[in-house]
């Protein structure tokens, strides 16, 4: 004699309510997904933008300080053994914006909301590497980096974010903080590779 246990639904239901509990399952690890992509591609394109300027400072600030110099007509020409300084200042000029912006970039975060900031810190990025790239002098290169460096809260955002999509998943959590600190090292390995 068998002992049947009835939980008052058929079996179509259950396979129903198993195939719909999946689904969101399924759903949830698509949206985390496809967030992280997002955010991740946010924080490699802001350190591609800190680090591609490393291989080539030393030239570009040479090239824009000797011309300014010999359009202005007997100034002091810069050499490779003296530029260092220049070179440094122009390489520099992003973190230096970022420090002071660091918190209220979070504060505008938690007010305006990390799409909001996550926006402005590409726009930023695209529309000052633009300036940067253009530059005919050294001080609007150095006034692009700069100003980047003021508007970019990506990683503020994106740190926060990422930990926020997964609503209390720890394991998508654990995957997308992870993809995201590896960002900084992707960012580096292209700008060397590229530098090549």
């Amino acid at each position: 004699m068998s002992l049947l246990v009835s939980t008052g639904k058929t079996g179509e239901e259950d396979d129903e309510n198993h195939d719909e509990t999946l689904t969101a399952s399924q759903r949830e690890r698509h949206d985390h997904m496809w967030s992280t992509i997002g955010l991740c591609g946010s924080a490699f394109s802001m350190f591609y933008f800190i680090m591609n300027v490393f291989p080539y400072s030393g030239f570009f600030a040479l090239h824009l300080l000797n011309n300014e110099n010999s359009s202005d007509g007997d100034g002091p020409r810069f050499t490779a053994a003296t530029i260092g300084p220049y070179a440094g200042t122009m390489a520099a000029a992003f973190r230096l914006g970022r420090v002071g912006t660091a918190v209220p970039w979070g504060k505008c975060a938690d007010v305006y909301g990390r799409k909001f900031v996550l926006v402005v810190g590409c726009a930023s990025n695209a529309i000052c590497g633009l300036m940067f790239a253009f530059a005919t002098s050294f001080r609007v290169a150095v006034a692009a980096r700069c100003i980047a460096g003021l508007l970019c809260g990506t990683m503020v955002a994106a740190r926060t974010a990422v930990s926020e999509i997964p609503k209390g998943n720890s394991e998508l959590e654990k995957k997308g903080i992870a993809l995201l600190s590896t960002m900084s090292g992707y960012g580096k390995l292209i700008t060397t590779l590229y530098s090549r």
